[in-house]
């Protein structure tokens, strides 16, 4: 029998990706594609003939909602009521969602769906000095409590799960790793997660960055394959910090002393487009995730996480290179400044001596 799917976030860059997929599956007959607050036409991607896509723009109200859910097989839940660009990490679910998603909750309840995919974010196990390097979804959820992205995310999973013990269907919940895509507007450049802003003495966290393709192709899989519980979406293995500014381009620094490192992450973050506050633990201590049981259930990553922070970092001088030509590039570029640095010390202790 073909399913109806219903799609919210659909006009984030993952939203029109995840429905693209949707409308070529053969079984499936009719996709409803609610864009959310974010709703933009230039997103909606090309579909196959003959696909039968209602899109529905805005955000919908609790009677609407009840309205499109009518005879609904599987809902996928992405997001509903900001763009995507506000978001942490430039894709998914942001604040303001938690009330939208009850509502839809409410009204999957009511229509009787019997499949739900989440997304949501690896961000949920907290940061902390004792995570084991990499976590499971065995691990408990913990969000670091000056997150409030991350605390958000972790109330929704409490409610998603909650409703699939009242309701009995099966819901795969994914907590995804940092998402990427080459159609951020340089948003990736710019944030924390690029190893762009102050480095520490004593070291900062690995970083992992998951391709948007990859993240599309999970919930495809999870959506297909009716998968149900907890897993984790990210590349294979994890990114250093110093790998990250080496992709990013040669820019040698001098570290910091973690106390003086804070304080001055903690001003910068009051000012526009500074760090939040609730993300620097998430820049000092280990969050990364193992994707092993996913890859269980049939899903392959395609991009390494190096390669999806090359393809999403368009905004350096760097960004019309290749990715093995960047990495050379930069690799050459932190040789010289260390030979430079070297050449400098040799000299002032020579005249100490002196």
């Amino acid at each position: 029998m073909a399913d109806r799917v219903v799609v919210t976030g659909a006009a984030s860059v993952l939203g029109s990706g995840v429905v693209a997929a949707i409308a070529d599956d053969p079984d499936v007959h009719h996709v409803v594609a609610v864009e959310g607050a974010a709703g933009d036409p230039l997103r909606r991607p090309k579909l196959p003939a003959g696909a039968l896509v209602d899109w529905v723009p805005g955000v919908p109200t609790p009677a609407e909602w009840q309205g499109l859910l009518r005879d609904a097989d599987v809902l996928v839940l992405l997001g509903t009521a900001v763009p995507a660009a506000e978001s942490i990490d430039g894709s998914g679910l942001a604040s303001g969602d938690l009330d939208a998603c009850r509502w839809v909750l409410d009204a999957a309840a009511a229509a009787g769906v019997r499949h739900v995919v989440v997304r949501s974010t690896a961000m949920v196990y907290g940061a902390w000095p004792d995570n084991p390097v990499p976590l499971t979804e065995d691990a408990p959820v913990r969000p670091g409590p000056a997150s409030a992205f991350a605390l958000e995310h972790a109330e929704l999973e409490r409610l998603v799960l909650e409703w699939r013990g009242r309701s009995g269907a099966t819901v795969a919940l994914l907590r995804t790793a940092v998402v990427v895509h080459p159609d951020d507007g340089g948003w990736l450049r710019r944030s924390a997660w690029s190893a762009g802003g102050l480095p520490v003495e004593d070291g900062e966290s690995p970083r992992q960055f998951v391709h948007v393709d990859d993240v599309v192709a999970a919930v495809d899989v999870a959506r297909r394959r009716r998968l149900d519980g907890v897993f984790n979406v990210a590349p294979d293995g994890w990114t250093t910090a110093e790998q990250v500014r080496r992709l990013r381009g040669p820019a040698p620094r001098l570290p910091l002393r973690p106390r003086f490192a804070a304080r001055l992450r903690s001003w910068r973050g009051r000012l526009p487009g500074g760090t939040p506050e609730g993300l620097l633990a998430y820049l000092t201590h280990p969050w990364v995730v193992a994707n092993d049981r996913l890859e269980a259930a049939g899903w392959t990553p395609s991009h390494t996480g190096e390669e999806a922070y090359v393809v999403a970092d368009t905004g350096g001088a760097l960004a019309s290179l290749s990715a093995r030509r960047r990495q050379q590039l930069s690799l050459v570029g932190v040789g010289v400044a260390g030979v430079a640095v070297v050449g400098a010390a040799y000299l002032v202790v020579r005249r100490l001596r002196r």
